[in-house]
């Protein structure tokens, strides 16, 4: 399983001490995810990248105010980085972004609809459980979390779109293990063959085509 993260400079962590945090965590890899609205797209590194037991896919995470700007912001980002995330929050860029080709990932959507997800399906752009909020947050953010993940999960299987399930780290110190995110995702309901199916997505997104190993937690 893979884990998406923010590093610096958007955080304090540093990319090496997210991807080692992700790597004792029991992560296979760990996707950088470092936002971009304009200006100059976003650098890593990361020391003895290639001497790591963990996989380090750089990426980004795309935050555009229009459908216009996601067109243009993904077009210039999609042949420089592995995996291409875009933001959700706006409908109209959500639905944008589940139909575009260049897309990896929509995380964090809020304005979600059986057309955005159905449009995600065919266009084989994964859709983030964002398990954040329900470890971070309380009271009315964590019940509205929980609600928005229920009915993802709910549509997801309707139109067999794939997910990815995340704790959306900002650094390292947010970043929890493969067994305490699957317990949380089971209190949002999401059940363990879901929650193993979308670990297995996230190896599809990074095209990573080695087998992936799925812990049978009871």
């Amino acid at each position: 399983m893979y884990e998406f993260s923010r590093c610096h400079p958007e955080s304090r962590s540093t990319a090496s001490r997210v991807t080692v945090t992700a790597a004792k965590a029991g992560y296979d890899g760990v996707v950088l995810r470092n936002p971009y609205s304009g200006g100059s797209p976003p650098e890593y590194t990361v020391a003895g990248e290639d001497e790591l037991e963990v996989d380090v896919v750089h990426g980004v995470e795309v935050q555009a105010d229009d459908v216009q700007e996601l067109h243009g912001y993904v077009g210039n980002l999609s042949s420089k980085y592995s995996v291409v995330c875009v933001e959700g929050g706006d409908e109209d860029v959500e639905r944008a972004a589940a139909a575009s080709t260049h897309v990896d990932v929509l995380t964090a959507p809020r304005e979600f609809d059986h057309v955005t997800v159905r449009e995600a399906a065919e266009n084989d752009v994964a859709i983030e459980v964002d398990l954040g909020p329900v470890v971070r947050e309380s009271g009315g953010g964590r019940v509205a979390a929980l609600k928005d993940i229920r009915l993802l999960t709910k549509l997801a299987t309707k139109y067999d779109a794939s997910l990815v399930a995340s704790a959306s780290p900002e650094n390292h110190l947010q970043i929890r293990g493969r067994r305490e995110l699957r317990a949380v995702a089971s209190l949002a309901g999401v059940d363990g063959s879901t929650f193993d199916a979308a670990a297995g997505t996230s190896h599809d997104v990074v095209g990573d085509d080695e087998d992936v190993d799925v812990e049978v937690v009871e």
